[in-house]
């Protein structure tokens, strides 16, 4: 039920062990980065290296790798980053109390109004 319930979740949500491995994502995530879980202890510089050859250049992804490779008391923080296909989002992180990592990625307002309105334009014309 775990899953299901991390799998309803609007934004992508990853969590990294304060070793760097991957431990739980949802399926906005994985769809999101194009993650295929065939492959074997996702680490925080893999996904940080996926996340960078899919994202405008930007210093987030070796802060977000600092943080997960942190250990002791860390800031919860967020970033916009602008992805290659020119949607914007917000990479929010933050630090469990077991000390893994939680980051979160949802699409910016803006750009959910504006699927929001693609969506009622289509509806509209095909009503």
């Amino acid at each position: 039920m775990g899953q299901n319930v991390i799998d309803a979740l609007p934004s992508a949500i990853a969590v990294f062990s304060n070793l760097g491995t991957l431990t739980l994502s949802n399926a906005q995530f994985d769809q999101l980065w194009k993650i295929d879980h065939t492959l074997a202890d996702l680490t925080i510089k893999d996904a940080t290296r996926l996340w960078q050859s899919l994202a405008m250049p930007t210093p987030v992804w070796e802060n977000l790798k600092v943080h997960v490779e942190t250990v002791g008391d860390k800031l919860t923080w967020s970033e916009s980053i602008q992805l290659k296909d020119g949607r914007v989002l917000l990479c929010s992180v933050e630090t469990l109390s077991d000390g893994s990592t939680m980051c979160s990625f949802t699409l910016s307002q803006i750009e959910t109004r504006v699927e929001d309105q693609d969506i009622a334009l289509l509806t509209a014309r095909r009503g």
